[in-house]
């Protein structure tokens, strides 16, 4: 029923996001924590100023990812239907987005993750854009490395998807130009610039020094421990699978730049894999970033089953499993 209504393009489905949001949250509601997983002082600066007055307050920190996860829904549904990654207009890839997220019970907290990941969407948004003829690609390049830039003083990790930026370049010219490569670096860098200007003139850039140390090399414990949440992440890696093998059977039938798009979203997941290896700071949180991808992969696979029972009993499967997790949780 929640999948034949998400795979229409009615207005009420933003009402049904949001309820979504707020019952797979519920559970964060009953019982708020704040995730204190680095030190006040440790913080990135964007956070650490944002958080400031709001961080002993449970009920906010409840509030402001309710909020975050609906913004994202919006953008991505508006970056599905600016450039019809999918192409049908849908709030299937919203709505599989929060899906994903209420599996993670802990992730509902007040995280800088939501903030990066909202930046990121608005950085794809550049990227994709820069694959239209109409579309001024030099303006793209910057403000792509802008919003990285940006996103990053809120969550350090996304430095790291400046990667993106560049393999989306590649993707769409065939080559990097050096003009792009210069303005998407210069994009990246400009608002780190005027940060460390500031600590650099209050005489404080040893402390800014120790705030990226830490948020680059502290450890951060992984939360997923529990059996549930292995099998949850078990039917998503099975999903995945599946969703990636549908897709590839589709690629002569799409268009060039469809295939270009999905391939942009292929190299977030990559580089969400890898920092999550290879960064001792990056942990389960990761997973609201690597929802973006596989919310227009598993989408794409619901649209492209035919036989709708089919479907049916996949996202109900998909659904129940949030539930249990919601339960024993």
């Amino acid at each position: 029923m929640i999948l034949k209504i998400l795979k229409n393009n009615r207005s009420y489905n933003f009402i049904l996001i949001l309820v979504l949001i707020c019952l797979l949250g519920f559970h964060a509601f009953l019982k708020p924590e704040i995730w204190h997983f680095f030190d006040e002082g440790n913080k990135m600066p964007l956070f650490s100023l944002l958080t400031h007055w709001i961080d002993t307050n449970v009920f906010i920190t409840f509030l402001v990812p309710v909020v975050f996860i609906f913004l994202i829904s919006l953008l991505l549904l508006l970056l599905n239907s600016t450039f019809l990654v999918i192409q049908d207009k849908t709030f299937l890839i919203p709505g599989i987005f929060v899906i994903i997220l209420g599996g993670f019970v802990f992730l509902h907290t007040m995280h800088p993750v939501y903030f990066g990941t909202l930046f990121l969407l608005l950085s794809l948004n550049r990227i994709f854009s820069a694959c239209t003829k109409d579309s001024g690609g030099l303006s793209c390049a910057f403000d792509a490395g802008f919003y990285i830039g940006v996103g990053s003083l809120f969550y350090f990790p996304l430095i790291f998807y400046f990667f993106v930026v560049w393999a989306g370049l590649f993707k769409i010219h065939g080559q990097l130009h050096g003009r792009y490569f210069v303005l998407s670096l210069i994009g990246t860098f400009l608002p780190w610039l005027m940060v460390f200007s500031y600590y650099f003139f209050t005489d404080a850039q040893s402390v800014f020094n120790h705030i990226i140390y830490q948020n680059f090399y502290a450890s951060v414990s992984c939360r997923v421990t529990d059996i549930h949440y292995y099998i949850y992440i078990g039917f998503l890696l099975l999903l995945t699978i599946i969703s990636g093998f549908s897709l590839l059977s589709q690629v002569n039938n799409q268009k060039a730049v469809t295939r270009k798009y999905y391939g942009i979203l292929f190299w977030v997941l990559i580089v969400s894999i890898a920092i999550f290896i290879l960064v001792p700071s990056v942990s389960d949180e990761i997973m609201v970033i690597m929802a973006l991808p596989l919310s227009f992969l598993f989408a794409n696979f619901m649209l492209s089953i035919r036989k709708e029972l089919f479907g049916d009993i996949i996202f109900l499967v998909f659904f129940c499993l949030i539930v249990w997790i919601q339960i024993v949780a």
